[in-house]
């Protein structure tokens, strides 16, 4: 969801026409569909999730980031302590004000 929604926030930024955004899990349950619900609150904003599903993070995909944005300041500190390569650019929500609840 957090892809979806970084997506359509960013898609009229040139700056950002040069990446791909990605989402992933730290226990994610790879190909799994989204949650009804959570199909239905983004309809009503005009975006879907019909094509998406969940991936697990792996040291792959940390390579290849250029940055990462958690949901948790608990996410961040179990990227910190179990990928060596992570992006300069690693944040969480919490320094912006506040941890997103991980279902």
């Amino acid at each position: 969801m957090a892809q979806v929604f970084f997506e359509n926030q960013v898609r009229s930024m040139p700056e950002f026409l040069p990446y791909t955004v990605g989402s992933a899990g730290i226990r994610a349950q790879a190909g799994q569909k989204s949650a009804p619900i959570l199909e239905r609150i983004l309809m009503t904003r005009g975006l879907s999730l019909e094509n998406h599903r969940a991936r697990l993070l792996t040291p792959a995909i940390v390579d290849q980031a250029v940055a990462m944005i958690c949901a948790t300041s608990a996410h961040k500190s179990f990227l910190e302590k179990n990928f060596v390569n992570l992006p300069k650019i690693c944040i969480s929500f919490f320094e912006f004000g506040g941890d997103i609840a991980d279902p």
